[in-house]
C-alpha cells in the first residue's frame, strides 16, 4: 500500500512554483522519455495508476490545483 499524506493542514498539493515560468526548460530532463503531449505530472499519475499496490491519499484541508487531479 502507498499512502500520500500532506504536511500542511490547510492544503494538499496546493500550488505550483510559478518561478518555473522563468525557466521553461526546467522539466526537459524529466520529460525526455515521455510520449508526446504527456507532461511529467500526467506521467506520474499514470505510473501510480499502474502500480500493483493500492494507493491512498490521507487528505486534510483542500485539494487545489494538481491535488484535484492527483
Amino acid at each position: 500500500m502507498i499512502v500520500f499524506d500532506n504536511a500542511n493542514p490547510e492544503f494538499f498539493i496546493a500550488h505550483v512554483d510559478m518561478t518555473l515560468v522563468d525557466t521553461p526548460d526546467a522539466f526537459d530532463g524529466l520529460a525526455a522519455d515521455l510520449p508526446d503531449g504527456v507532461n511529467p505530472f500526467q506521467a506520474l499519475g499514470e505510473l501510480l495508476r499502474h502500480q500493483p499496490q493500492v494507493t491512498l491519499v490521507k487528505l486534510a484541508g483542500m485539494a487545489r490545483g494538481g491535488g484535484a487531479e492527483f
